[in-house]
This record gives structure tokens, C-alpha cells and sequence, in this order.
């Protein structure tokens, strides 16, 4: 037979498949004519073991990945449960071929080891890692609203404690080689120039007697009953309270574990591929699916490219050294982009350099980098007074406060001390890209960008354009942010940009609730039983009640006063209740940012009434108008496409990704149904914070979806 996905060779005895070699793809991934081609391959040398075949090796061509598991479109196209109950047999019996081998079978991992991937390693006898940062093991099914269910839901509780199988099962989190040989996953780490030669010579020479070659399934052993039941009763806890019973797949998960653990292999494993049956169709599996594809696509720039040669960005400089300067110093330096941090007053610097430290420290005892890494990379920062070295930048963010004049200036100042070709950024949230780039005499190489804080911690990053904006330009600055690993939107300028536009309702609303005498822990609880991250709340609480005042201000001025703002932004405007940065507003926070408590004094500033609301009422209030002010977005054209929008609302506002998006959750509910609860909104509360847009009113009136 010809192999067109794997290679397949038998040199000395030893029988070689390698992945990778023809994928075009960064990635590889298992398709369906992969997976024939394996099969076929097993078939053949379980014909051969022990005559001709002494042995197996899987190996990956591709540096830096293995198998990064199914490809998703598989799943995606699955079209019921029982073609996705047939698909995990499928895969389950070519898996088990690996498995039933009686020759020495290892996988030789250097790189990404993921899913199906995974899988396919603890079919074998023995997995070997390299020692490279890039290789990672992992089973992140659950994210995907799904479960291992090529027999990895039976295998790994068997080859680690079952404790450690949960833990990966159930958070999806991948581990690095030195975490998998301590959970006892791993045999050996080598380095990845030497994995397959030492599979060869330090492994498959040395151990062929009968005694060595059992399944390594056998080789933990299981949990007595007792044992067993509290495992899962933590395990269950520890989900529900990081999940709030949102999600499906983990709790399942233990269902079949809990209630198949210790079944004959062909009785588990039937329930096993049940399970991904229903999960894989589900609702909740389509609308993590659609995440996933969402993010994927995002990665690759897709916009006009100028017929000019693009900068392509490898040195960074950040001008303007608070949190946020030294943040995005932080994103260069993660990305050895050697930064600059440049500042004209040396206590901003070192405020500047504490913030990098924080994050990189939050790292190290994450374990996501060692004390090497960190040291390396903090000390890559160049922290300055003046604009030494600024010539051989490709691209310089500047990030000072948000004021005109100041951003004039050094703008001014920088566009002097650059290259012609250096790109230039300037980290907006309330100014228009528009007016920043006048300040400059060639606009054409900026941008505005909106990071939302904490920038170590939220992917999205806003490219805002501007009318003298060079094509060049916004494809380098969304390459720079694919390549720092953010989460690139370009949008039109305009008030609010996607993500503060969509969000100032989501605040406003909840404001108007207070006010009507429904209550901070009533609002706040409903939104976080919707699957919202925090509150309103909180939220405003995080941006300063001041910036979320100016924001809805600025939008009810450019809107007509579509955002007439709540009274109680008026009310507190002149108290000392800014948020998180003054300890102080609808919660106490301590020195280090932590939420408390209530702040009893905000309380003497709201009605006395407490009417009772319904939580699923509460939740329309301040959801249905970020859907109506979404599609207002699509309908301006503020961004191109329905995706983008839900891109930026999950990426950018934590947007429950259970929910698929702000807009697919529109459609699952049904415009028709959105439809009629603005124009009720409208004649009993006020017409123009709910008027509906004429791009919902014209979809539900035709029964017709965002997405179609």
C-alpha cells in the first residue's frame, strides 16, 4: 500500500511510523484517512510480530509536534450521535491494535502530544519525551465539550493515580515532560536529536523478554473502593466549584468513571464511545466547537496586504512605564523581543519593571517557566530615561495616559528618534485612532491598540484603524499580536471600538437595576449564575468607575443617547468610590487588589426598596442589550463579520465560551424572541436604551440567525 499521511518502515526488525512528514499544517492532527492508513499498518505487523517485527517506534517528522490530536473538523462534521458513537469504535479498535501488540511498542515524543496524540501514546508500552519546552502531554477533550474516547479515559487512570488522570481529564491542562515522568507517564526524557536512537538502543535492544513487554495499563495499581469514592467526591467538588455546573463534559466524565471504573476493557470502553456520541452533538459541545474554530481561524491574518514590503516585527519598545507600559513590556520580553522600556521619570520605570516582575513571577510558580527562563527574561528589559537604542525598533507602543496633549508630544518625540519604517502604536481606549493619528506626520505607519487589563491575562488585543492607515501596517501589527500570542481584532475606529461598546450596556444596565432597588449581591449573582466571569459589579469596580462614566458618556453623545447613563454615575461621581485603584466602590479591595466585602457606605447611596427581580430577568437586562449594541457594531461595520464580534467578546470580556458567543447565543435563543423583549423593554422602560437595530428587527421578522 501507499502511504500518503504516515511513513511506515521496518529497519532491523523494527517497525517505524512517523507523522508529519506530508502536512502542510504547523500542526499535525489525525484525520480519517490517517487513521485508515494506521490501521492498515497495524494490521500488517500484527500479522508479522514476533517473526519479522520485533518491535514498534511512533515518531513524528515535525520538530516541536507529535500529534496535536483529532482534527476538530472531523467532529464538527459528525452529524449525529451515532455517527460519533461509530467514529469513537473506530477509533477505539485501531488503538487497541497498538495495544494488544505482543512486541515492545514506545512512543517517541518530541513536541505536542495532544488528544488523540495522547491517546495513541498510552496505547503504548513505554512513552520517551524529549527534553525540549515545547513538548507537552496532555487531553484537552473537555474543552472542547468532550472526553478522550479513543479508550484514553481507560487507559490513563490505569497507567497514573487515578487522582492524576482526573486532574488531566477534567481541567484539559497539558503537562510538560519533566510533570508527565513524575506522574509516571513518562519513562525517560532524552534529548530530542537523540529520542529515536535511544528508543532503538537504550530501549527496544534491551528489553525483549516477555517479562518486559506487558501493557503498562497494568502497571499502577488501582484504588481500593473506599479510596476510589473520595477521589471522586473531591474531584466533583473541586469542578462544580471552578465550573459553577456550567459545564457538562467533566461532570459526565466522572459520571462513567465513577460508574464503569474497574470494567472489562470492551464493557468500558463501549461506554466510552456512548458518551462521546452524545457529548460530540450536543448543543454545548457545537458552541465550544465554534470557540475553537473561532480562535484557529484568528491566528491567520486575513485582511488586505498593500503591495509594500511589511515590516516584520522582531524588536519592541514600550514608551510610558505604568502598569500598563510594563505589561506589554512584559508580552515583548515573553516573546524575546529583547524590549525597551522607556520613561521620562525613573520611579514610573521601576513601576514599570515591578509589573513585568509580577507577571513573570506568577509564572515561575505556576510553573510555566523556570527560575532561568524568568531571570533571562526579565533581564532582556532594557528600562531607560532617554531614546538610546530606539533606531533599531521595528515597532514602539506608546502607552502614556490617556490625554491629548501628552500623546502629542511624544508622539511627536518618537516619531523622531525611529526608523522611517519603524511602526508605531499608541494604547487607546477612549480616544479616537483618528485624532491620535493627526498628531503624526506619517500616519500611515500607525495604529491604535486597546489592550484590556490585565494584559498578561486577557488574549484580545484591538487594532484600531484609522483613515490614512496603510494596509501594511494593520497585517504586521496583526502578525506581531498572532506571534506574541494575543488575540488580534482589527476594528474601525469609532466610540467604544467592539469591546467597550458591547460591555458599556452590559454596566449601564445593571447601574439602572441598583437604582430600581434590586440588589448588588441579587445582580451580581445573577450574572455570574449566566456564566459572566464576575459581575457587573465588580467589573466596574476593575475598569474605575470614573473611565466606565467617561465611556458611556462619550457613547450616549455619539449614539443620540442611545446610552442615556444610569443616575447613580452622576450620583457618586464626586465621592472617592473609583474601584479596584482606590480600594474602594461597589467592594472593598486590600493592598493587593483583592476582593472583599461589600462596601456598606456605597449602600446608603441606593434605594432603600429591595424589590425581587428573577434572575432570569435580571440576566436580560443587561444581556439583551449587549446583543442589540453587537449587532449595531455588525451593522456599522465596525468590524467585518459576525465571528469577530464573538471572537472579541469571549477573548476580550470572558464571554461564557459555553455559550458558543455573544451572537450564537442570540441565535440559539432566537432573534424573533430577542426581538420582542427590546420593544417591551422599550414601552415600559425607556425607548431609546432599547430600540432595537434594524439589522435584529429585519433577521427576526425573517426568522433568519447571525451565523446564516
Amino acid at each position: 500500500m501507499e502511504y500518503r499521511k504516515i511513513t511506515f518502515e521496518i529497519i532491523d526488525q523494527i517497525a517505524r511510523i512517523g507523522f508529519g512528514k506530508t502536512s502542510p499544517k504547523p500542526m499535525t492532527t489525525l484525520d480519517l484517512e490517517t487513521m485508515e492508513e494506521l490501521d492498515t499498518a497495524l494490521r500488517e505487523i500484527t500479522e508479522r510480530q514476533q517473526k519479522e517485527i520485533d518491535g514498534l517506534i511512533f515518531f513524528s517528522h515535525k520538530k516541536n509536534v507529535f500529534l496535536a490530536g483529532m482534527d476538530v473538523a472531523v467532529i464538527r462534521d459528525l452529524k449525529d450521535v451515532q455517527s460519533g458513537v461509530e467514529g469513537a469504535r473506530d477509533g477505539q479498535r485501531i488503538y487497541n491494535q497498538i495495544e494488544d501488540l505482543l512486541i515492545l511498542t514506545i512512543a517517541c515524543v518530541d513536541g505536542v502530544c495532544l488528544g488523540g496524540g495522547f491517546e495513541l501514546a498510552l496505547a503504548c508500552k513505554i512513552i520517551l519525551v524529549s527534553d525540549s519546552p515545547h513538548t507537552v502531554l496532555g487531553a484537552p477533550e473537555v474543552r472542547l465539550g468532550l472526553l478522550p474516547a479513543f479508550g484514553g479515559s481507560y487507559r490513563l487512570p490505569r497507567r497514573i493515580h487515578l487522582s492524576s488522570a482526573l486532574d488531566l481529564m477534567l481541567s484539559g491542562r497539558p503537562v510538560k515532560g519533566d510533570a508527565a515522568k513524575k506522574m509516571g507517564l513518562v519513562e525517560q526524557i532524552y534529548p530530542g536529536e537523540r529520542l529515536l536512537e535511544m528508543a532503538v538502543s537504550g530501549h527496544m535492544k534491551g528489553r525483549k523478554e516477555k517479562a518486559d513487554l506487558e501493557g503498562s495499563v497494568k502497571s499502577t495499581q488501582l484504588p481500593d473502593p473506599a479510596a476510589r469514592k473520595t477521589i471522586f467526591q473531591k474531584a466533583r467538588e473541586s469542578v462544580l466549584a471552578k465550573t459553577k455546573g456550567h459545564y457538562e463534559a467533566p461532570l459526565r466524565i466522572l459520571d462513567l468513571l465513577e460508574s464503569s471504573f474497574g470494567k472489562p476493557r470492551s464493557a468500558y470502553l463501549e461506554e466510552e464511545a456512548q458518551l462521546l456520541g452524545k457529548l460530540a452533538v450536543s448543543e454545548q459541545s457545537r458552541n465550544l466547537q465554534n470557540i475553537y474554530f473561532l480562535h484557529a481561524n484568528s491566528q491567520t491574518y486575513g485582511g488586505p496586504v498593500g503591495e509594500k514590503e511589511k515590516v516584520i516585527v522582531r524588536t519592541a519598545a514600550v514608551v510610558g512605564a505604568g502598569r500598563m507600559g510594563g505589561e506589554i513590556g512584559w508580552v515583548m520580553a515573553e516573546n524575546d523581543m529583547l524590549p525597551i522600556l522607556k520613561d521620562v521619570d525613573a520611579k514610573r520605570l521601576e513601576t514599570g519593571l515591578k509589573w513585568t516582575e509580577t507577571v513573570f513571577s506568577e509564572g515561575v510558580k505556576k510553573g510555566k517557566i523556570s527560575e532561568e527562563e524568568f531571570r533571562r527574561k526579565r533581564e532582556s528589559i532594557r528600562a531607560q530615561l532617554d531614546y538610546d537604542g530606539f533606531k533599531r525598533i521595528d515597532l514602539v507602543v506608546e502607552a502614556v495616559v490617556e490625554e491629548r496633549a501628552t500623546k502629542k508630544s511624544v508622539l511627536g518625540e518618537i516619531e523622531k528618534e525611529v526608523r522611517d519604517d519603524c511602526l508605531i502604536a499608541s494604547t487607546t481606549s477612549l480616544l479616537s485612532a483618528n485624532e491620535i493619528a493627526s498628531f503624526l506626520v506619517n500616519a500611515e505607519r500607525f495604529a491604535g491598540l486597546h489592550f484590556i487589563g490585565p494584559v498578561s491575562r486577557v488574549p484580545l488585543v484591538e487594532i484600531v484603524t484609522h483613515s490614512r492607515i496603510a494596509p501594511e501596517t494593520v497585517s504586521a501589527l496583526y502578525e506581531w499580536a498572532v506571534r506574541v500570542k494575543k488575540v488580534p481584532v482589527v476594528v474601525k475606529d469609532g466610540p467604544g471600538f467592539l469591546v467597550n461598546r458591547i460591555l458599556a450596556p452590559f454596566i449601564n444596565e445593571a447601574l439602572y437595576l441598583l437604582d430600581e432597588g434590586v440588589s448588588i449581591d441579587e445582580v451580581e449573582r445573577a450574572c455570574l449564575h449566566f456564566g459572566m466571569p464576575m459581575g457587573p459589579c465588580h467589573l466596574l469596580d476593575e475598569l474605575g468607575f470614573d473611565v466606565g462614566h467617561q465611556l458611556v458618556t462619550i457613547l450616549d453623545e455619539a449614539t443620540g443617547g442611545r446610552f442615556k447613563p444610569a443616575a447613580m454615575y452622576e450620583r457618586l461621581s464626586d465621592l472617592d468610590y473609583y474601584g479596584k485603584k482606590s480600594k474602594k466602590g461597589f467592594f472593598l479591595y486590600d493592598d493587593r487588589g483583592r476582593k472583599l466585602e461589600i462596601n456598606k457606605d456605597i449602600l446608603k447611596y441606593l434605594p432603600a426598596r429591595n424589590i425581587k427581580m428573577s434572575e432570569e430577568e435580571i440576566q436580560e437586562r443587561v444581556v439583551i442589550p449587549m446583543i442589540n449594541e453587537a449587532a449595531t457594531v455588525l451593522q456599522d461595520q465596525v468590524v467585518r463579520t459576525v465571528e469577530e464580534i464573538d471572537l472579541g467578546v469571549v477573548f476580550g470580556i470572558g464571554f461564557p465560551r459555553f455559550r458558543g458567543g455573544l451572537l450564537k447565543y442570540a441565535d440559539s435563543r432566537g432573534l424573533d424572541d430577542i426581538l420582542k423583549v427590546l420593544d417591551r423593554y422599550a414601552q415600559e422602560l425607556d425607548a431609546k436604551r432599547f430600540e432595537a437595530c434594524s439589522l435584529i428587527r429585519e433577521l427576526g421578522k425573517k426568522k433568519r440567525t447571525f451565523y446564516t
